[in-house]
């Protein structure tokens, strides 16, 4: 979930807009600290040897949502646009921003876009003993 602010870039309330080609692909973000309190609750019980668990959020969101959210906490329009990968790569190598940072952007946003981030699941919710941080209640304490 952290990397929600990245993504969204750091003059997003300046200029009021989200600029990811992740098209209306969602994910189930998690704040990393609940993600160390579930390893830790599965280092500290019993029957978890050799199991893989999903540890996602209930559920998943996309940036088109995450607009609309930091709309309503920023009390400003904040708009969404998911260009072609390609003019994505254009535009952030326009503004000079290393290489690594676009492969990682335009690897985060082709996942995305192909929906391979959008599992719903609760294991997160069990090993905590709650639910989970949601995306809106991160953007609140994020930008408020």
């Amino acid at each position: 979930m952290e990397m929600i602010p990245i993504f969204a870039g750091e003059k997003v309330t300046d200029k009021g807009i989200i600029l990811l080609p992740a098209e209306e692909g969602k994910a189930s973000w998690v704040l990393r600290d609940e993600l160390a309190e579930a390893a830790a609750h599965i280092l500290c019980t019993s029957c978890h040897k050799n199991k893989t668990y999903p540890l996602t959020n209930t559920e998943a969101v996309s940036f088109k949502e995450i607009a609309k959210n930091l709309s309503v906490i920023l009390k400003k329009d904040i708009y969404y646009k998911s260009p072609s990968v390609e003019e994505f790569e254009t535009i952030l190598k326009n503004t000079e921003v290393p290489e690594v940072y676009i492969g990682m952007f335009t690897m985060w946003a082709k996942a995305l876009a192909q929906k391979t981030l959008e599992l719903e699941q609760d294991t997160l919710t069990t090993f905590l003993g709650r639910k989970p941080t949601t995306v809106k209640e991160f953007l609140k304490t994020t930008y408020s």
